[in-house]
């Protein structure tokens, strides 16, 4: 399996067809992920009285989510299926990895789980489990200061870099998890300059609505709790929406970082990229 090497304007490329894409089926994007997080759902009501369990079965699911978008952005850019026989679809691929994307998530929830035990143990001289929410930002609890929090969100990109082809390569190429995981940290490697730009971008998309609101609530007078309450649900909504192109974009990067194998592919619009 080759993996290309991408110029570092691919990222722009690659934020521009996650836009197209989720104009062509927006419902795709919003109603396919509520309809298959039922079984999810009813989980995260077992595990609210304890959110350390809740933060790490999220991370654990991580892979699955990852897939299902890319496995709808790849259909809903070709424009050929319809929501069930997405849902159809995209069940099947759970059902036929699900051993693999199982090992992917626990794997991913592991890791993250380490990365808050060292900081814990160079930070406070012990492991603090409980810091784990917090530094994910899934709850309001923990212990941990400001400095230590930075330290584990920052730390966190690494499970990001292993894990961000993974489900992928697991579905479309078949894939074992270490094969996966191997490959994907490679491509980010080699291409550390257009994902680094991707980053930045993803930053800039994710935290200006947030500086945008936090500047009109430092005008707002302290008074008018229902104006910030409906200002802060509305920035929320917004939020979402990047989210959501950013995370259809890693289709396109896993594309242009990896030799086409499967028929999908020839529907997809191609960089010229040099293999080596």
């Amino acid at each position: 399996m080759d993996i290309e090497i991408v110029p570092a304007r691919s990222s722009i490329q690659w934020l521009g067809l996650g836009f197209k894409t989720f104009c062509r089926r927006p419902l795709a994007f919003v109603l396919l992920p509520i309809l298959l997080s039922f079984p999810l759902a009813i989980c995260y009501l077992l595990a609210s009285p304890t959110p350390v369990i809740e933060t790490v079965l999220y991370n654990a699911v991580l892979p699955f989510h990852s897939l299902m978008t890319m496995i709808v952005a790849a259909q809903a850019f070709s424009g050929t299926t319809s929501l069930p026989a997405l849902i159809v679809l995209t069940l099947r691929a759970f059902r036929l990895h699900l051993r693999a994307l199982i090992t992917l998530g626990a794997v991913h929830a592991l890791a993250l789980c380490c990365i808050v035990g060292m900081v814990s143990l160079v930070h406070d001289r012990g492991f603090a489990l409980a810091q784990l929410p917090m530094a994910l930002q899934l709850s309001p609890g923990g212990e941990s200061g400001p400095a230590q929090v930075d330290i584990i969100k920052l730390l966190a990109i690494v499970p990001q870099v292993l894990f961000g082809f993974a489900p992928a390569l697991v579905y479309w190429y078949s894939a074992s998890p270490g094969q996966a995981i191997f490959l994907s940290t490679a491509a980010y490697l080699r291409n550390w300059r257009a994902f680094l730009l991707f980053g930045l971008i993803r930053t800039a998309l994710v935290a200006g609505p947030l500086l945008g609101v936090m500047l009109i609530l430092a005008f707002l007078p302290a008074t008018a709790s229902a104006a910030n309450a409906a200002l802060i649900e509305g920035a929320a909504g917004v939020i979402t929406i990047p989210a959501v192109i950013l995370s259809i974009s890693q289709l396109f990067s896993f594309r242009d970082c990896f030799a086409p194998r499967r028929t999908w592919f020839s529907s997809l619009p191609r960089l010229q990229c040099s293999t080596k």
